[in-house]
């Protein structure tokens, strides 16, 4: 709160700034980093499964929410991002589909929730999709696709990243081709033991 004296005024004026200092106005309570759940998976498919998770109150007016999920716990891609607005209930679930997955294979996911506070994870889980796993390697690529955004006359760039594994049995080598004169990659090739 700052007060100031206007114009030699006897008066006092008060104006009240307000930063983004893990305070919500709308509750008048403190704004923690979120709490969240990640439940448990459902209609598994072969190639598809829906996460779903739960984000405990946080007094905040809007959540980010999204999952990560991979064949690997340790590298996790984020997907589903999605803002719920003045959750202040208890909890507020969500869920997204993934698909395009290996069947007979194991992913492991986890719920996040964001707020200006920070933010909140949940544990990480896993899933086995339905289906016999592949003889041979499969080359999984997470994400599966990028968008860059340019600005003409930008020379800056922007650096993303392409996890490569071996979904399959046996070993995949893969190479990659940075064919366009913006665009550069490292490393070009590489092998992946199956599981």
């Amino acid at each position: 709160v700052q007060c100031t004296r206007m114009n030699k005024l006897s008066k006092w004026t008060l104006f009240f700034a307000v930063t983004a200092s893990a305070f919500s106005i709308s509750s008048g309570q403190a704004a923690s980093v979120p709490s969240v759940i990640t439940s448990t998976v459902v209609s598994i498919t072969n190639t598809s499964a829906q996460l779903k998770g739960s984000q405990q109150q946080t007094f905040s007016d809007q959540v980010t929410v999204w999952f990560e999920y991979g064949t690997s716990a340790s590298n996790l891609s984020s997907v589903g991002h999605t803002t719920l607005y003045a959750p202040q209930s208890n909890s507020a679930d969500f869920s997204f589909t993934v698909s395009d997955l290996i069947p007979g294979t194991t992913y492991y996911y986890r719920a996040v929730a964001q707020n200006f506070a920070g933010n909140g994870y949940g544990s990480i889980v896993s899933f086995t999709t339905t289906g016999t796993a592949p003889a041979g390697p499969v080359l999984v690529a997470t994400p599966s696709s990028l968008s860059f955004a340019l600005q003409k006359d930008d020379a800056s760039g922007q650096s993303k990243t392409i996890s490569i594994n071996n979904g399959g049995a046996g070993t995949l080598s893969w190479t990659v081709q940075d064919n366009q004169s913006w665009i550069s990659a490292s490393p070009q090739s590489g092998t992946n033991a199956g599981s």
